[in-house]
């Protein structure tokens, strides 16, 4: 029997601040195949949120390149999807322009077939 790898509503943030700069902790998503973060705000915010990967221990990490940047204006609801994961490791950055409030970001991500 084959078996799906699933993350189901890990909090990659948790009412952390808005106002200032914020990093999850990593998550290992070797064996998923794409992901979701859906991120909410307590107030409206703008800002860039980085999307960073590192591929195994001896990898430094780096920012994922996008079609476009990740910047938000006057928000309070944001879906980040990504479609292939061809990283080890995964993490988020907030970086805020203006602003008030909190920040909760949920990742959610499975593997495909299996």
């Amino acid at each position: 029997m084959s078996r799906k790898n699933v993350i189901l509503g890990h909090k990659a943030f948790d009412a952390v601040s808005a106002t200032s700069t914020q990093l999850s902790a990593e998550t290992d998503v070797s064996y998923l195949d794409g992901l979701s973060y859906h991120c909410k705000f307590s107030a409206a915010n703008s800002g860039e949120f980085k999307v960073e990967a590192q591929n195994g221990d001896r990898d430094s990490w780096y920012q994922v390149p996008f079609s476009s940047t990740l910047t938000i204006t006057t928000e309070t609801e944001v879906q980040i999807l990504m479609n292939e994961l061809p990283f080890t490791r995964i993490r988020l950055r907030w970086v805020p322009s203006a602003g008030s409030g909190s920040l909760t970001c949920f990742l959610t991500s499975k593997s495909k077939g299996a």
